[in-house]
């Protein structure tokens, strides 16, 4: 029964963080002039930087996808989420940085919500920060999952779904979150 449920878990997790990064990324291919803007507005690169950067990461993203799922069906799990853990870690680096600078987005440039107020770096921070604790499980509990059954797919990716939903739930709350703050803030 303890296998059971660890393999289930593992697939639940590796299936939500492989399904985010695949949405985001398809996202910021298709939102390519919005995903330049909110690059632009982390004020990190130079501004021909920010267009080649604007273009390339999301296909970095679905590379890192293609290669986590690869390393799923090939090797143990242990490895199958560094590359999404790699860019998490990477993207925290560089809200910390913003944060650190004292600037203001409007755009994360991986939300789905279309903001015009400006966006909790708290927020987003805790978010990567629970997305690389789900990674971590998954890279350090020692499982297979192409030991998992058909049973545990399906069980772990209905979970897997509600993963997700919970994660686009909690990025339309830190959207309204900075919403209600603006709102706040004219009214006082």
């Amino acid at each position: 029964m303890n296998d059971f449920f660890v393999l289930t878990v593992n697939v639940a997790l590796f299936t939500a963080l492989i399904s985010i990064f695949l949405l985001s990324s398809l996202h910021k291919l298709k939102q390519q002039e919005k995903f330049h803007e909110a690059i632009l507005s982390f004020q990190m690169v130079p501004l021909k930087a920010a267009k080649f950067a604007s273009r390339s990461i999301p296909w970095v993203e679905l590379s890192a996808v293609f290669l986590s799922v690869y390393s799923a069906l090939t090797f143990s799990s242990q490895y199958t989420v560094w590359p999404l853990l790699l860019m998490l870690m990477g993207y925290s680096v560089v809200l910390l940085s913003v944060k650190v600078r004292k600037l203001e987005l409007n755009d994360c440039g991986c939300s789905f919500a279309q903001s015009t107020t400006v966006v909790s770096i708290g927020f987003l921070l805790v978010r990567n920060t629970l997305l690389i604790i789900a990674g971590l499980v998954v890279c350090f509990s020692a499982v297979n999952l192409t030991q998992a059954s058909l049973v545990m797919w399906v069980l772990g990716l209905l979970f897997s779904g509600f993963l997700v939903l919970m994660y686009f739930s909690l990025d339309l709350l830190i959207n309204n979150y900075s919403s209600l703050k603006t709102l706040q803030v004219k009214n006082d």
